[in-house]
């Protein structure tokens, strides 16, 4: 799981490593509202963003929040205790291997998809590949696909 981090204070993202630095000017949220109010206050301030996948994005991730703990106790120096996460961040990834495994069309977007990663980013839109679909689910599908799945499995299988 990556993680991407925010910081309106050019000294603190010298310090931050393991991160690519760069710049990006767009309207922002709250967040970014108290980063620079903190970073002119002489507090250092950043976000920590979990990239989280679309397909997962309106269920639990436990990857994601195990990566977020695990960043912020990188970066603020402290010990986090993950508790349940690892077990579950686990679990979470073979039922979502197993969804896959169990439709062709899904095993050929992933493979493409990790293509595509292999690769780089395209130029533009109309150079990225074709997945060769009639209609590529949204996420939103993709997600009531998983839930639906994840909602006819028994969590208390042994082995799970």
């Amino acid at each position: 799981m990556q993680l991407s981090v925010t910081t309106s204070s050019v000294q603190l993202s010298h310090e931050l490593h393991g991160y690519v630095r760069g710049t990006l000017d767009v309207p922002g949220g709250i967040h970014a509202a108290i980063d620079v109010a903190c970073n002119e206050a002489g507090l250092p301030a950043l976000g920590l963003w979990a990239q989280v996948p679309h397909y997962v994005s309106t269920m639990a991730y436990p990857a994601a929040s195990l990566a977020l703990l695990q960043g912020l106790s990188e970066v603020a120096g402290i010990e986090i205790h993950h508790g349940q996460l690892s077990a579950d961040a686990v679990a979470t990834k073979i039922r979502i291997d197993e969804l896959v495994a169990e439709n062709p069309q899904h095993q050929a977007m992933v493979a493409q998809l990790e293509e595509l990663v292999d690769q780089g980013l395209v130029d533009s839109p109309e150079d990225a590949p074709r997945f060769g679909f009639d209609r590529i689910p949204s996420g939103d599908e993709l997600a009531a696909e998983l839930q639906e799945f994840l909602r006819q499995r028994p969590d208390d299988e042994p082995g799970r």
